[in-house]
């Protein structure tokens, strides 16, 4: 097939959203499909929309532009006219550019939440206006669409019970690590044998310390120490840490760049020599995240917020806590998995199994194929 592959940013920059843009183009691609990128599209916002802007800012309110009306069909617009004649379906990696997208070929789009989701999740004090728009929109492109894909079943069960839309063009399909990787199961394995006995260690990877949910992994890690179980909690991607004095059992390595060769090894090697990923967050859609973690055997830890869930299942590529828990009962599942090395051997191959069978663009990829080969 030929699709008009769209989004709100350019999708062939890997830098831009972990590299989400560039990964689903690869495994639309892998599936013998050419693209038409249609994702240079530059919105022209009237006179009314800086009125506004301007308006709820003396309110301290928060005026989304990508959330009006205007936008939304001066996209379509765009669409519309740069086409190319023989495109045989679209495939959006957001709701509002086909919200107002007149087509007789199948429209699709592939995202991590609704709009409904976002509201006092990520989007915190959102203007009157905002809110209406933003749901009058969501509710257009759902209607519009021929097939909503969504990372997780708690984003999918949103656009059924949210917006009344039919679950027989609601689909699951998990999103893949934004990495890649070439290590099989008996690299794992030895990757597993060459860690530590002695010190426990832990990685948090996020940019955000409060919504990550750094406090929390602070917590654990202090509890640990607290209690004569030596361990560590390795922080990248935080220039500094919001604790004074830091203590010497948190490491921060600053933000590393995976486009650069040498940070990208260091980030690899924290990978590889850490015994859990641990990002208590507080709020997430999805988590591609723990999804790279498993793909280094490396079980992942977090809290049961958001589409996490679809991600990490407890006791089988890490474990999926209540975000109401104690976070002393999280340092003691810790500590019990890694001395027993049995069960934590166990643990770190069953997360590279996730990552294998079902935590990759490969398999997402050809899971997606076949939903718009129906089409």
């Amino acid at each position: 097939m030929k699709i008009g592959y769209i989004a709100e940013f350019d999708t062939t920059d890997i830098t831009k959203r972990s590299g989400l843009g560039v990964n689903i183009a690869s495994a639309l691609k892998q599936n013998s499909n050419t693209l038409q990128y249609l994702d240079k599209f530059n919105p022209k916002p009237p006179l009314s929309a800086y009125i506004k802007k301007v308006f709820y800012r003396l309110k301290k309110q928060r005026f989304d532009f990508l959330r009006e009306k205007w936008y939304a069909k001066q996209f379509a617009q765009y669409i519309s006219k740069e086409q190319d004649d023989d495109i045989d379906l679209f495939f959006s990696l957001s709701s509002q550019p086909i919200a107002f997208l007149k087509s007789d070929k199948p429209i699709v789009f592939y995202t991590d939440a609704t709009f409904a989701q976002m509201i006092g999740f990520y989007f915190n004090n959102l203007s009157g206006d905002s809110i209406r728009n933003g749901t009058l929109i969501e509710k257009k492109a759902l209607d519009n669409t021929n097939l909503a894909i969504y990372a997780s079943k708690w984003a999918a069960d949103s656009a059924i019970n949210d917006y009344s839309i039919n679950s027989a063009k609601i689909k699951v399909v998990p999103r893949g690590a934004n990495i890649i990787c070439d290590r099989s199961a008996e690299d794992i394995k030895q990757i597993v044998a060459n860690r530590s006995k002695e010190i426990i260690k832990l990685l948090f990877v996020g940019v955000e310390w409060h919504r990550k949910g750094g406090d929390k992994a602070y917590e654990i890690v202090k509890y640990l120490n607290d209690n004569n179980i030596k361990a560590e909690l390795h922080i990248v991607g935080l220039k500094s840490i919001p604790l004074d004095p830091l203590p010497d059992y948190i490491i921060n390595h600053g933000f590393l760049n995976k486009s650069d060769s040498s940070q990208n090894e260091i980030l690899n090697n924290l990978y590889l020599e850490s015994h859990f990923f641990l990002l208590p967050t507080v709020a997430d859609t999805f988590g591609i995240v723990f999804a790279e973690a498993n793909s280094f055997g490396l079980p992942a830890i977090s809290f049961n917020v958001g589409g996490i869930a679809s991600v990490i299942l407890s006791d089988v590529n890490g474990y999926c806590f209540d975000p109401n828990i104690n976070t002393q009962d999280i340092a003691l599942y810790v500590r019990d998995v890694f001395h027993d090395q049995k069960r934590y051997t166990a643990l770190c191959n069953t997360s590279f199994n996730e990552y294998e069978s079902r935590l990759n663009w490969r398999v997402s990829g050809a899971l997606i194929q076949n939903l718009i080969k129906e089409l």
